[in-house]
């Protein structure tokens, strides 16, 4: 059964990999990006990519309507810059705001997603040379 799926922060690593499954299994998806002419480029054209800030409701709110299931997967890389107060406030911020948002969206969408899925990178591991890394390790 095809469905209607909306993910935002579909440019990360998860995010590609999840958008090119729900492509290839016929799913109908709506990437919201900073940047819907690189992220259609990125995707072949397989996927609808609309512009959002993550942070305001805007044109693409009228989607939600239509939606099966909302994936949130937004947020600054955890791994991109060291961690000073002011990265700390963007860690939080960029996946607070995402998440309010979408969450807004879709409280006032007549029809309601079925489904919303939220998830955030907030670990860390290190180089772990072998064997499997679970919640347990200890950091490296």
């Amino acid at each position: 059964m095809s469905m209607n799926i909306i993910v935002a922060g579909g440019s990360g690593f998860i995010g590609r990999a999840l958008i090119h499954r729900l492509a290839e299994d016929d799913h109908r998806v709506v990437v919201l990006t900073r940047n819907a002419s690189s992220a259609s480029s990125s995707f072949s054209g397989r996927i609808v990519a609309e512009r959002w800030d993550a942070r305001t409701l805007g044109s693409w709110k009228t989607i939600v309507e239509n939606a099966d299931a909302v994936v949130n997967l937004v947020g600054e890389s955890i791994g991109g810059k060291r961690w000073s107060k002011n990265q700390k406030s963007i860690l939080l911020s960029s996946r607070v705001d995402a998440t309010d948002v979408l969450v807004e969206a879709m409280r006032s969408a007549k029809h309601k997603p079925s489904v919303f899925f939220s998830a955030s990178a907030v670990g860390y591991y290190g180089n772990i040379e072998e064997g499997d890394v679970t919640e347990d390790a200890k950091p490296g």
